[in-house]
């Protein structure tokens, strides 16, 4: 149906439309106001031919889309939508992964949060519990990039509290989450406090692993730091 109307609406590559469809479904929606800078970033970034100016290409996509108030709705229900956006993100087999990625990576920039809400809703529908599904890749992939330990709470915040599917990912994300809280040189009560946390959060997703021995090792740390807490500060731990 998107194909056609692209061809209707006179581009030459339906791709284009199609493209923009996934772009927003991915962002799980997109602000009027915010709109035309995505369609402007997407076809420059892609290298689409289009003689049309972003402000038309973006009421073309209000004719493929439903909208709310305020704003442009990904494709629906869910599960469709979900698999479009595979299908368009991957796109040919001469696309590379860092490419693939790329598409990504832009729309986490813009719309951090609906991006990973999306990713993990995916991954949970459709990869069946496959650590090669490209959802779970770009999870993996966005784990990896993370130097900001509030984008890594936000992951662990959007995954269900107990997974099957996504127990590899809740798990890499709490052992980044420690590297990185590792990494602040920072020996204050607040941050010996936090980085217990985030040990006792990985010990919990490894030992859902059955990583018995690095479960416990995860967990004694985890315990020394709160045990010198509480010897410090007893008022407070």
């Amino acid at each position: 149906r998107i194909a056609k109307w692209a061809v209707c609406c006179g581009y030459k590559d339906a791709e284009c439309l199609m493209h923009l469809v996934a772009c927003v479904t991915l962002r799980n929606g997109c602000a009027f106001t915010h709109l035309e800078a995505l369609v402007s970033d997407e076809i420059s970034a892609m290298g689409f031919a289009v003689q049309k100016s972003p402000e038309v290409v973006s009421l073309d996509l209000q004719q493929c889309l439903s909208t709310a108030a305020d704003r442009l709705d990904g494709i629906r229900p869910d599960l469709i939508g979900e698999t479009f956006l595979i299908r368009v993100v991957v796109g040919p087999k001469t696309r590379s992964e860092i490419k693939r990625y790329a598409i990504i990576a832009r729309a986490l920039a813009g719309a951090d949060d609906a991006v990973i809400t999306v990713l993990v809703r995916t991954a949970q529908d459709l990869a069946a519990g496959s650590a090669d599904h490209p959802s779970v890749k770009w999870l993996r992939q966005t784990i990896q990039d993370s130097a900001n330990i509030e984008r890594l709470v936000r992951m662990a915040n959007a995954l269900p509290e107990s997974t099957l599917a996504l127990r590899e990912i809740a798990c890499e994300i709490y052992i980044r989450m420690v590297e990185l809280r590792r990494e602040v040189k920072d020996e204050s009560e607040e941050n010996r406090n936090r980085l217990a946390i985030s040990l006792n959060n990985l010990y919990v997703r490894l030992r859902d692993l059955v990583r018995d021995e690095a479960a416990l090792i995860a967990a004694a740390e985890a315990l020394n730091l709160l045990r010198a807490l509480v010897v410090e500060c007893p008022d407070t731990f």
